[in-house]
């Protein structure tokens, strides 16, 4: 079916010190993406940064690599997309 079952690839849009703070970087960049974002939901990922805790905003299931990253493509060719967006793998 062409679909890796093995590998979900996501976006992450960035990562905060918060959940709040997450859920308001999600809310600003689903605002600022003129739709690109429009059906999919966010996932906020738990994890460290060096010592720090920091809650990673992502989204997507993407079937592969290349389809995740033509989408941050799309949205890093937006001026108004302030963060950054790159591909994660779980």
């Amino acid at each position: 079916d062409g679909v890796n079952h093995d590998k979900i690839y996501r976006i992450q849009l960035g990562a905060m010190s918060s959940i709040t703070g997450a859920e308001k970087l999600w809310r600003q960049a689903f605002a600022s993406s003129d739709l690109l974002l429009e059906g999919f939901d966010p996932v906020y990922r738990e994890g460290t940064s060096g010592p720090e805790v920091v809650w990673r905003v992502q989204a997507g299931s993407f079937s592969s690599e290349s389809s995740a990253s033509d989408f941050c493509s799309l949205y890093k060719a937006n001026p108004r997309n302030k963060t950054g967006c790159f591909v994660v793998r779980d």
